[in-house]
């Protein structure tokens, strides 16, 4: 009776062994998948945002050609006043505040927009800047959310993204939507300063 039940147990020790290592080789195969699927993710963004990018631009690259296809041209002629009543509203809000933005006068400027990093794509402004706020145990000042924010090509693009950030940064904690600590800093709802 003694032996039949040393082998059960027996086999239930080579059963627990043998459970617990496909369960390690599980694990590893999900986190080499999700590894996969996070670069597979980034590529996409990347391709996404860079073909958005060309599409956008595309017409405006192509005034030289004496055929733009109608649809195209409705298109932008919709994308240009989207974007002047844009610019409309912005410079109104900016009036509000105080801090009236120079209209540019180079039509090649990017727009700040058009400045976010790949994982910010398709963000607004407002939520880019909360989702930076938010991941951070600190306060950050406008530089600091700038440098984490937007891909700037020259000091000029850094100056306009960060004077269009400060705008939003200003409006936002007027609305509660994240807090300003001190002077010139902010920080997401979540944040305690008792407690750093």
């Amino acid at each position: 009776m003694a032996n039949v039940r040393e082998e059960f147990i027996a086999w239930f020790r080579l059963q627990e062994e043998q459970i617990q290592q496909e369960l390690i080789a599980a694990k590893a195969k999900k986190e080499e998948l999700e590894a996969f699927i996070k670069a597979k993710e980034a590529d996409l963004l990347y391709i996404q945002t860079k073909l958005e990018s060309e599409i956008r631009d595309w017409p405006r690259q192509s005034l030289t050609s004496d055929y733009v296809p109608e649809s195209i041209a409705i298109v932008t002629l919709e994308e240009e006043n989207y974007e002047e009543n844009q610019d409309h509203e912005e410079n109104e809000e900016n009036e509000e505040d105080g801090s009236i933005e120079e209209e540019t006068e180079n039509p090649n400027q990017r727009n700040p927009k058009d400045m976010f990093k790949p994982e910010f794509f398709r963000k607004t402004l407002g939520d880019a800047a909360l989702i930076i706020l938010d991941s951070c145990n600190h306060p950050l000042n406008s530089d600091q959310i700038t440098k984490r924010l937007f891909d700037y090509r020259s000091e000029d693009e850094y100056q306009r993204a960060k004077n269009s950030l400060s705008t939003e940064l200003r409006r936002g904690a007027k609305e509660g939507r994240w807090k300003k600590i001190g002077r010139g800093f902010f920080a997401g709802n979540s944040f305690n300063e008792e407690n750093n």
